[in-house]
């Protein structure tokens, strides 16, 4: 855990294979604590820069979206240091990308080629887009307010679901949600994957039981 920080560090220079050792050295032992000194030692590897980036469907279709939509999810170049930080966040800017169309288990997954002589890595995004969900019912508990007073729901029954109007739902209503409410805590969506549809419940309840989607 300690050693994370470093890890991140070096990942985010272009040292994909910094192997990073921690070594912890009592030097006082107190009543009540102990204090340690913790001896770090580090192989960085070579210094790798991004090679080419392309983009495949795990299937034989073509994907929903286009190359260079997909390349904006990343702010990396070709020639760039390898950062895995940028990496792990481009992978998730494609699965909000595809949760917006309603392809909420979308899954992204690289696969790297590594040239040695180089120090170059080709990325591989290869997506397995699943199917796109339309919502089939929303429910709304306990919201106490007067009709001209209640939030406009972002979504209608038969839309295909986007998650992203719906983190927007909440953070643009604040002042008509009861307070501290959240995506998280006030927003349930069960799926029903034989017919590809999701059924949102809004509770807003004292004590919500919620199972909220992650995307």
């Amino acid at each position: 855990m300690l050693l994370n920080p470093v890890r991140e560090a070096l990942g985010s220079q272009g040292y994909f294979r910094a192997n990073v050792d921690g070594t912890p050295y009592l030097v006082r032992a107190l009543a009540a604590e102990r204090l340690y000194v913790l001896r770090v030692a580090i192989e960085s590897g070579p210094q790798c820069r991004l090679g080419n980036l392309r983009f495949a469907n795990i299937s034989d279709k073509p994907l929903q979206f286009t190359d260079g939509l997909l390349r904006q999810q990343f702010a990396l170049q070709v020639g760039d240091l390898f950062d895995v930080t940028k990496v792990r966040e481009g992978l998730e800017g494609i699965g909000r990308l595809y949760g917006m169309k309603g392809y909420i288990d979308a899954t992204p997954e690289p696969e790297m080629a590594i040239d040695e002589k180089a120090s170059r890595i080709d990325l591989l995004i290869k997506v397995d887009e699943q199917q796109p969900y339309r919502i089939a019912k929303i429910e709304l508990l306990s919201l106490n307010a007067k009709a001209q007073n209640k939030p406009r729901l972002p979504q209608e029954h038969g839309d295909v679901f986007n998650m992203s109007l719906w983190r927007n739902f909440f953070e643009e209503n604040k002042s008509l949600l009861p307070v501290d409410t959240s995506v998280s805590k006030n927003m349930r969506v069960q799926r029903s994957v034989g017919d590809a549809t999701v059924d949102i419940t809004l509770d807003f309840r004292s004590c919500p039981k919620t199972a909220p989607l992650e995307r």
